[in-house]
């Protein structure tokens, strides 16, 4: 996916008119309750799409950097939420983490739920997998770690409607 430009200062990726994919800079909230700097992603696309429900279909954790669909309407929203739902989106992340031990492979936990917070248990949670696919050693930056503190999240879903050139 090459960007299209910018949009509220981040790298637009896409954008029609039910939702716009920006690229969420490390270090900046996806949203917050009480946002009067304007600081998150949600106050800054609404301010870049006057007269826009903007709402979103998932999350990235502050520190994350990676790709963030902002949908433009509840409806959009809605389409979204039941395309996750249905397991029709399909979330790839890219971690930056010490040397150690080997990670590829499928690793299980069981999660419970607390109100927003999860907690990994030995029993009476939630099953939880993740399947780590590859690992590389990450690119150098200056004193020999990686400058960038960012993980990347790409969603690999099927758009709400076409975007710009397609039909």
């Amino acid at each position: 996916m090459s960007e299209l430009g910018s949009l509220a200062g981040l790298p637009l990726l896409r954008r029609t008119e039910h939702e716009v994919v920006v690229l969420k800079p490390a270090d900046v909230p996806s949203e917050m309750t009480a946002d009067p700097g304007g600081r998150s992603i949600v106050s800054r696309v609404r301010a870049a799409v006057p007269g826009a429900d903007v709402q979103l279909p998932h999350r990235l954790d502050r520190p994350t950097r990676g790709l963030l669909v902002a949908a433009l309407s509840r409806d959009a929203v809605a389409r979204h939420n039941e395309h996750i739902r249905a397991g029709r989106w399909k979330k790839f992340y890219l971690a930056r983490v010490p040397a150690g031990a080997p990670l590829v492979g499928v690793h299980s936990a069981f999660l419970r739920r607390d109100g927003r917070t999860a907690t990994v248990v030995r029993s009476g949670g939630d099953p939880s997998r993740l399947e780590v696919l590859a690992e590389a050693e990450a690119p150098q930056g200056k004193g020999g770690a990686s400058s960038d503190r960012g993980g990347g999240a790409s969603i690999g879903a099927a758009p709400f409607g076409p975007g710009p050139g397609e039909r």
